[in-house]
């Protein structure tokens, strides 16, 4: 029994490993939400081998318990995540982590794109300015010659 929970410990720190690079190399919201589910299987596994070791029978059963629970939040997170993931992709045509300039206003991280060249950040009449500009644009009519 203590030969099999330590095989189980060595899989939830692969499956911790594999997750941790996946998050961290993935650019998209689907391969870090894989990631999310690879370190709740790897949270999961290893309650399963402390399960092994544990010195009675309702400490194993209530690590296993513990284990079910949290594969069920797992299931859940990854779920939301996917479904989230989805409607973002489907109403902009990116993702936010595979291109952050399409919700940041075309700039970098951190508001740079909003910063003039001198240093400082807009006043409040550019900001105004550009947004009534914008809309003017949107609410003229259309000269294409019509539908």
């Amino acid at each position: 029994m203590i030969q099999s929970s330590g095989a189980l410990e060595i899989l939830a720190a692969c499956l911790l490993g594999v997750a941790l690079f996946t998050l961290i190399h993935r650019r998209d919201a689907f391969g870090a939400i894989l990631a999310g589910a690879l370190g709740f299987a790897a949270v999961s596994t290893s309650l399963v081998g402390f399960a092994g070791v544990a010195p009675t029978r309702d400490g194993a059963a209530q690590l296993q318990a513990f284990a079910v629970v949290a594969e069920v939040v797992g299931v859940l997170t990854v779920a939301v995540g996917v479904s989230l993931a989805a409607v973002l992709r489907r109403r902009t045509g990116s993702d936010l982590l595979a291109n952050p300039s399409t919700f940041l206003g075309g700039g970098a991280v951190g508001g740079a794109a909003n910063r003039q060249p001198g240093g400082g950040s807009p006043t409040a009449d550019e900001t105004s300015s550009e947004v009534s500009e914008s809309l003017s644009e949107a609410q003229a009519p259309s000269t294409d010659g019509g539908d």
